[in-house]
């Protein structure tokens, strides 16, 4: 265009051609005015020219040139009113031949350029036209209530129709409504643009709310958060004037709810649904992005059930659908996802998935017809988490074929490549997962999980902090890193929200039982592992987890039954083989456990925690025994004098974790070491302050309602403390919080020591950190180089600070010791 416009050959020829067209205009030759505009056309895509064309044709041929005529108003010197009033008549234009699309975009570019008010009326009656399919308002009839009625039926019009009804005009949306709709698409591709066309709409409709609603979705794009608040609070106090702008503030708040959550929130409040359906739509899919599908399930049922439009239906379908997988209720996602009219592709891929979950019998089917729509991937990932969930490990982890797949089939891939003990695949696995692109909540929980097995919670909460989220999925992986880091806080309030919003999930019950397992109540963590295990009672890792609790509460013959099976449907895992050898070896069964140690070792020889195992029960490895004598010396070493008054058993387990330590090197699991260091902790932390309350445990019943699993160990309802149960009672007295269990503690530690000293600096505080590092190693995630050396020097010891066995011997003295 360019070119036609500079060449003075050129433009002559196009303006001959305008002649010749206007000479067979004036004749009546509409075929020849067409040829001669359309060559004038070809020699200079004059927008003007495209115009003409496009008045003269239709079908195609006019679609043609009114979306040249429209790319031709790109040119930098054609001046703005040409350009506004040029877009309009396109605008118009295509209203007549019903081109709406056309018509948007046609009105969209005269509103950029800020057409004069002299096209006001023109624009905007195009403008409902495009979106409403009607110029003006339709007649109404307004009879005197003492007029003839119009029936005919010759009674006055208040004893007949007019009695009940009063014909009124069809609701119309807002001049500032319909121009809402029109900018806001522009908005996230243009925002210079899109603040161009809001100085129009503002001099035009100053006063509707629909502008605030425009300007705050721009402010929130340029970044300008404070400004968008205040807009949007503006726009919420004439929502209930307006039905369009109500429905365009609840779009704004799911388009803008990742990066303001609380503003969202309050939007919601401030505009609550209305009766209309796609108000009840609309505060449902936004109650859904902020995480409440509990919330949102009432609404967007109503808005399937009562709306009219049938696309409408599909896409408040298709939220729902999503709410109640979250629920966890995966068959009613399925049959919510089977009712859409028109699926599509992704409708397809989220049916096949949430069938998989739901353990549907058309799974087979689902996944054919997938296939058949180029979505191999989705299917194989529904297939893979089938087989998981069924407890077929090996079909789960058998390889996806040549193409490449989508990352968050290779998240279970990896749970399965984890329960039969294939740890390099599952890395690897689980390495392309976290190198994924995730693109939207789902896929970044699942990477989430994938960081926090791979690199830690350290660098887990990094990714997490690197992109905004909202929603329930994200949650459950933000507790677990939460979990993992020893923020109790966030961690509760991440659970208790699934919890009250999921409480069918299962990897919401599974986090729950991390959870409690934490806190130190292990009756509670199985009881949600159990409820999990009724929606996939065949799934190993459940089962594993359900094993290991039991194993801790002393329920041993349970645990060895469920081990057991374990073993004999996956005897590739040295997982299992080396948990059930350490539960044998507890009870006594050395043959078995040898057996057990035997067979994680021909599966696993390299493993270094087993290699350990077979060294210490056969007594091969000299090179062991040595590194047992420079352990012991070295534990003796750094705890001086305090080494003699530890116990026994204390004092193996202190060796035994620097043994470890020695021996693993520059290994990335230190899991060992920790777990030895606890169990040194806790064996002298209960045989110096809290055996003693054995005897006297029966006269305080009645304090255990105020200190919780502490207080129904005194009562005589459990055998011991685990480290959680211990930092919550040292703690608990370090804040001088008081019941007449925690007086009597009081009483007793003050008693055991020469002066007052800092409890919670001393012991409460470490020991909480600890607990944090051993349960992670208890759960299987590594435990890193670094948080292990941490672990040593609190508990061992160094040179400049006293450890924690240290302080425990001289801050509580046995009775009767020097």
């Amino acid at each position: 265009m360019d070119d036609a416009r500079g060449d003075p050959l050129t433009s002559a020829s196009a303006e001959r051609q305008r002649a010749l067209a206007r000479e067979a205009e004036q004749r009546g030759d509409d075929a020849a005015a067409v040829t001669h505009f359309a060559a004038a056309c070809a020699f200079g895509g004059d927008p003007r020219d495209w115009l003409r064309l496009g008045q003269r044709t239709t079908g195609d041929a006019a679609l043609h040139a009114l979306a040249e005529a429209l790319d031709a108003l790109d040119h930098p010197d054609l001046p703005d009113a040409e350009i506004a009033e040029t877009a309009l008549r396109v605008a118009e234009r295509a209203n007549e031949l019903e081109m709406s699309d056309v018509a948007e975009d046609a009105l969209g570019e005269a509103l950029r350029e800020g057409p004069h008010d002299e096209l006001r009326r023109a624009f905007l009656r195009a403008l409902r036209f495009a979106f409403e399919g009607e110029a003006e308002p339709p007649e109404t009839y307004r009879a005197g209530r003492n007029d003839p009625c119009p029936c005919g039926s010759g009674r006055k019009f208040k004893r007949c129709h007019g009695a009940s009804t009063t014909p009124t005009a069809a609701p119309r949306s807002s001049d500032g409504a319909l121009l809402l709709r029109l900018v806001t698409p522009h908005i996230e591709d243009d925002a210079d643009g899109a603040a161009a066309m809001l100085d129009t709409v503002r001099r035009w409709v100053p006063r509707d709310p629909a502008v605030n609603v425009i300007a705050g979705l721009i402010d929130h794009e340029k970044g300008a958060r404070d400004e968008a608040r205040r807009h949007f609070r503006l726009a919420t106090r004439g929502v209930e004037r307006d039905v369009d702008v109500h429905h365009a503030l609840l779009e704004a708040a799911i388009r803008i709810a990742p990066q303001d959550h609380d503003l969202a929130v309050e939007i919601l409040e401030q505009a609550p649904p209305g009766p209309e359906a796609t108000g009840q739509g609309l505060a449902g899919a936004l109650a859904l992005t902020l995480g409440y599908p509990r919330e949102a399930i009432p609404l967007l049922e109503r808005a399937v059930t009562t709306h009219e439009d049938a696309s409408e239906r599909d896409r408040f379908r298709r939220a729902l659908a999503r709410a109640y997988r979250e629920r966890g209720d995966h068959g009613a996602a399925v049959r919510t996802l089977d009712a859409i009219a028109e699926p599509d592709a992704e409708d397809t891929a989220e049916a096949i998935l949430s069938s998989a979950w739901a353990g549907d019998a058309s799974l087979e089917q689902r996944c054919a017809k997938a296939r058949a729509e180029d979505l191999a991937e989705d299917a194989r990932c529904a297939e893979a988490i089938a087989a998981l969930m069924a407890g077929d490990n090996d079909a789960a982890a058998m390889p996806r074929g040549d193409e490449d797949d989508v990352f968050p089939g290779e998240h279970w891939r990896a749970e399965a490549l984890d329960a039969l003990g294939r740890d390099r695949e599952a890395h690897a696995a689980r390495r392309a997962c976290a190198a994924g692109i995730a693109l939207d909540s789902d896929e970044f929980a699942l990477q989430l999980d994938c960081a926090l097995a791979l690199d830690g919670p350290e660098a887990a909460k990094r990714l997490s902090e690197q992109r905004a989220f909202v929603g329930l999925v994200p949650l459950r992986p933000i507790g677990r890193i939460a979990l993992r880091l020893g923020d109790v806080r966030e961690a509760e309030a991440a659970v208790r929200h699934l919890l009250e919003q999921s409480p069918r999930d299962v990897e919401t019950l599974l986090l729950a039982s991390e959870w409690q397992a934490g806190r130190g109540d292990l009756a509670s963590a199985l009881g949600h592992l159990d409820d999990a295990l009724t929606v996939q009672p065949r799934r190993h890792r459940l089962r594993f987890a359900r094993a290991e609790l039991l194993r801790q509460l002393h329920r041993a013959d349970e645990a060895q039954r469920a081990l057991e099976e374990l073993t004999r449907e996956s005897p590739g895992s040295w997982r299992y083989h080396v948990a059930l050898a350490e539960l044998l070896d507890e009870r006594g069964g050395v043959v078995q456990a040898r057996d057990e140690w035997r067979a994680a070792h021909r599966v696993a020889p390299d493993v270094p925690a087993v290699a350990r195992a077979i060294g210490r029960l056969e007594g091969e490895d000299r090179a062991f025994a040595r590194s047992r004598e420079e352990a012991e010396r070295s534990v003796r070493t750094q705890l001086g004098a305090t080494a003699d008054a530890l116990g026994a058993d204390a004092r193996a387990a202190a060796v035994g974790a620097e043994q470890d330590w020695r021996s693993l090197g520059t290994a990335d699991d230190h899991s060992t070491v920790v777990t030895q260091l606890a169990k040194a902790v806790e064996i002298e932390l209960m045989r110096r302050v809290f055996d003693p309350f054995r005897a006297r445990g029966s006269p305080l019943v009645d304090a255990r309602r105020d200190v919780g699993g502490f207080g129904k160990w005194c009562a005589g309802q459990i055998a011991s403390l685990s480290l959680g149960e211990m930092a919550f009672a040292l703690g608990a007295l370090a804040r001088e919080e008081r019941s007449p269990l925690l007086e009597a503690f009081n009483a007793h530690a003050y008693a055991l020591s020469a002066a007052p000293w800092d409890l919670n600096e001393r012991l409460a505080l470490p020991l909480r950190t600890l607990a944090a590092r051993r349960n992670a190693a208890v759960h299987k995630d590594p435990v890193s180089r670094a948080e292990a050396e941490d672990s040593r020097r609190s508990v061992l010891g160094r040179e400049d600070r006293e450890g924690l066995l240290g302080t425990i011997v001289a801050r509580f003295p046995l009775p009767g010791a020097a």
